[in-house]
């Protein structure tokens, strides 16, 4: 059964609903909760939770009452909407079902239905599983579905979700009835059409009205009605009987006697209004019944007023009766086919059209012009029934048709003719005749891809070469000139290489350069900028599945410094030189004198795994043995000893060119400034900043680690602190929050502390640059910055001969939160000293550029780990910022 989700009215949010099912909720606590602490609680890590649960728990907390669920969870089908607009498309016939099944009794049966599958119904919309009843679906939707198989003992308590899928039919499934889309217009009324030009034969009768002009001598305009005997009244000339006479006869006889007896008079007579005449329509009509039409009416006009022919009715042999005896039989074919309307009689009161029921029908699909479902007329031939279809499109395969027959013990019964015999093939009713199409596939073609002006089919004939097909002005201007492809699109790949370049020279053209194409050949031209995988993929593909045992994939590989590395068919013979060639050469930090294959041999028991050593510049010129390559082979080539690649490293402040360099691997700090120009005569190298990408990404995911910790500690505290008396604590924890927003927006700065003195003068181990390193060298720093729990955070002028602790008071002494155990400076070179009061304390002498920063004391604050990780933090800020500040690096 298919799940549906309904939203409770009194949906609670995810995070209340995370307490509730957490228990923690009291009578009394529940009012208070706050969004934030909801937000807070689901930041908690498992353990954590776990532990404000039972502490709430044993506070009390009442959790007899089960809470209310957010969402209620509701089976399709008990109770589910089935209105129209739930239902959606319904079930006609031949429609694809996906029912998906779980549960139900423990039978057989049911076992197979479990799961996913698809079904289809047959053109009556009839389900058929097996070992059940047809279960008949037209009509119903998906949600009724469900239902419906429900009521099946077997699945009564199955769940059952159902999908109704609008796939096309295909082939004779998609076609449709011909010809009776010509009613598909049908106007809604039955009202006598009046505006139809009247016939010169019209004949008259009861009921239509004349209108005759007088003008000259007289100007006058009589309306003449026919009455019941077919008579008119003329004024001023009588009775005049025209029942039963044409119009034409009647408008000449009534025009003689008005200028015989009207001198000086004359007249125009035209039909005014035409009557109405009753007629019948029967048998597979529409809308049958009996109809009043205008007497112009023909056969085709009261079908189509009528709606038209039923799907089961023929259009072939509609009937006139009139007096009981057929009088006309209208063929459709003949008005949809040839615009032939010479059956189509026009009717009389009283007539009937009878349309019996369709006669024999052939479906016709495939390579033909107009596929449909044809009513057909006895002895109708397959080459007829083409014909009547419109004939066959230019891609019919001539050398077979198949006809699918009903057969005469049921079944169904498959024919191949050819079309030259399909003029002695007699059809029968439910015939089904399919046309196939021509194969595309090209018989004597060579086929040019990948960078070519003009990819695409060429001619072939017996012995011609690439450059027959190819000319120099097809290559685009990065098409690779040593290297190409030719491989088989018919039967084994047998892939053979050619230089382009040479091949479509003079010194080339009708040489072994340039090689001869065999029908179906692809020939394949590679760019020197991009990678051949995508190009290869499919003759690779083709290579592996015709891999079998003894016989391995004729496929090699190669690794390493090569503009193209990958895997690539072997050639009869291929050699290093041709693997390295298709890869695109040799990059140029390639170690050129020694490449290594790798080889390994498939033996009835175990793999054979062999490592070759091949002297490379034998094997570039062709005159090393042992390198003819061999299924499964893989060539790597080495990078060059020491080899690297530049990379940029910056420096900036007091050196004589400060800006960007490019380094080479074991370059140092030395060779840096020196190539810098040297330091200038305000350059401090003591206050030196150095920064590395790598201990910047390394710093950053510390302080992201310490962020996270943080965010859960925080969340804790602030729910225990909700239960505590008169809000204690609150104002510690907006501290908290104040330095998580901080925290938040700092970065860092991947600092690492040298001595640049040391390094400038050789005297400590040299510190090698990186990619993405930064040297700052400041001019003599002449402040000491002091941060922290100071009473007046600030900076000062440098004073020879002043202690760490002397700032300190200058900054207003510490505050009552400060820990004056904890205090340290930071050196403007980065290091770290600490500082302690006392007889026996630290106290070191201030340098220019020194950072003193006056940490919170953790003992004063609840919990201790949520106030050690705001000090970590803290300590984090401290070094990335202001001390690079104080010394002018930033």
């Amino acid at each position: 059964m298919g799940f549906k989700r309904h939203s409770n009215r009194r949906t609670c949010t995810r995070a209340l609903w995370a307490l509730c099912l957490a228990g923690i909720t009291t009578p009394g606590l529940a009012q208070d909760i706050t969004a934030e602490q909801i937000e807070a609680f689901t930041n908690l890590p498992a353990s954590q939770q776990q532990t404000l649960r039972e502490q709430f728990q044993n506070q009390g907390a009442d959790t007899s009452t089960p809470p209310e669920s957010p969402e209620v969870v509701q089976r399709e089908g008990a109770g589910a909407d089935l209105t129209d607009e739930a239902q959606g498309n319904v079930v006609q016939g031949l429609d694809t079902l996906v029912i998906t099944l779980r549960g139900g009794r423990d039978n057989p049966l049911v076992e197979q239905l479990r799961g996913t599958h698809r079904y289809q119904t047959d053109q009556d919309g009839v389900l058929n599983l097996y070992g059940f009843d047809p279960i008949p679906l037209r009509g119903l939707s998906a949600p009724q579905i469900a239902l419906r198989l429900q009521t099946e003992p077997l699945l009564e308590n199955a769940d059952i979700k159902v999908q109704l899928l609008p796939v096309a039919p295909l082939g004779a499934a998609a076609l449709s009835r011909f010809g009776y889309d010509l009613f598909s217009g049908a106007p809604s009324t039955f009202a006598p059409a009046t505006d139809i030009p009247v016939p010169t034969n019209y004949v008259m009768g009861p009921g239509d009205v004349l209108s005759l002009t007088l003008f000259g001598k007289e100007n006058r305009n009589y309306k003449l009605a026919v009455d019941r005997n077919g008579d008119i009244q003329v004024p001023e000339i009588g009775t005049i009987n025209v029942a039963g006479r044409r119009f034409d006869d009647v408008r000449d006889d009534l025009s003689r006697r008005v200028s015989e007896q009207m001198i000086g008079v004359q007249n125009s007579i035209t039909l005014d209004k035409l009557r109405s005449i009753r007629v019948f329509l029967l048998g597979e009509s529409a809308n049958p019944g009996a109809y009043t039409i205008s007497a112009l009416s023909t056969m085709t006009h009261a079908l189509y007023v009528s709606g038209g022919v039923k799907a089961n009715g023929s259009l072939r042999n509609v009937q006139l009766k009139r007096d009981g005896r057929i009088v006309r039989r209208l063929d459709l074919y003949d008005l949809l086919l040839d615009g032939d309307t010479s059956d189509d009689a026009q009717l009389q009161p009283g007539d009937v059209i009878f349309i019996p029921p369709v006669g024999p029908q052939l479906s016709i699909h495939g390579a033909i012009k107009r596929p449909a479902i044809y009513e057909f007329r006895p002895g109708m031939t397959a080459a007829q029934a083409i014909e009547l279809a419109g004939g066959a499109t230019a891609e019919l395969d001539r050398s077979r048709l198949s006809l699918f027959r009903i057969g005469e013990n049921g079944g169904t019964e498959v024919k191949d003719v050819q079309l030259a015999g399909a003029s002695a093939l007699r059809l029968r009713d439910g015939d089904v005749l399919e046309l196939h199409e021509l194969d595309r596939t090209v018989s004597e073609g060579v086929l040019l891809s990948g960078h070519v002006r003009a990819p695409g089919l060429r001619a072939w004939s017996a012995g011609i070469r690439l450059s027959d097909v190819l000319a120099p002005g097809d290559l685009l201007p990065r098409t690779d000139q040593d290297y190409g492809l030719i491989v088989s699109s018919i039967g084994r790949v047998n892939p053979r290489s050619f230089k382009p370049g040479l091949a479509l020279s003079s010194a080339g053209r009708q040489t072994l350069a340039d090689p001869i194409l065999r029908v179906g050949d692809e020939v394949i031209l590679f760019d020197l900028n991009s990678p051949r995988a995508e190009l290869l993929e499919d003759d690779l593909d083709r290579m592996r599945r015709a891999a079998r045992l003894g016989a391995p994939a004729q496929i090699v590989g190669i690794r390493g410094r090569v503009a193209f590395p990958g895997q690539y068919p072997l050639e009869a013979g291929m050699t290093i030189e041709q693997l390295i060639r298709s890869a695109g050469g040799l990059t140029v930090d390639a170690f050129g004198l020694r490449a290594e294959i790798t080889r390994r041999a498939i033996g009835s028991q175990e793999l054979d795994t062999q490592t070759l050593s091949v002297e490379l510049q034998d094997a570039l010129q062709g005159s090393s043995s042992g390198t003819v390559l061999q299924p499964g082979d893989t060539v790597v080539i080495r990078q060059l000893p020491e080899w690297g690649e530049s990379f940029q490293v910056t420096i900036r402040g007091e050196v004589r060119f400060p800006g960007e360099y490019l380094m080479q691997e074991s370059d140092t700090l030395r060779d840096l400034v020196m190539r810098a120009g040297g330091l200038t005569d305000r350059a401090h190298p003591g206050s030196a900043v150095f920064t590395r990408a790598v201990l910047r990404k390394r710093e950053a995911e510390e302080l992201s680690r310490l962020r996270s910790r943080l965010r859960q500690q925080l969340a804790f505290a602030n729910l225990a602190a909700s239960s505590e008396p008169n809000g204690s604590g609150a104002d510690n924890l907006a501290q908290a929050f104040a330095v998580l927003r901080e925290a938040e927006a700092s970065e860092v700065s991947g600092r690492l502390v040298i001595d640049l003195e040391q390094q400038l003068a050789a005297g400590a181990l040299p510190i090698e640059v990186q990619d993405g390193d930064t040297l700052v060298i400041p001019s003599r720093p002449t402040t000491i910055t002091t941060l922290g729990e100071v009473r007046f955070p600030t900076s000062h002028v440098y004073a020879q001969g002043s202690s760490i602790l002397d700032y300190v008071n200058l900054s207003g002494g510490i505050t009552d939160l400060g820990d004056k155990r904890g205090i340290y400076v930071v050196r403007a070179n980065g290091r770290v000293e600490r500082v302690s009061q006392g007889l026996f304390g630290n106290n070191p002498q201030a340098r220019p550029g020194d950072t003193i920063v006056v940490p919170l004391d953790v003992d004063r604050t609840k919990p201790l780990t949520l106030w050690t990780n705001v000090s970590r933090i803290m300590y984090q800020i401290a070094l990335s910022v202001a001390a690079f500040n104080s010394v002018g690096a930033f």
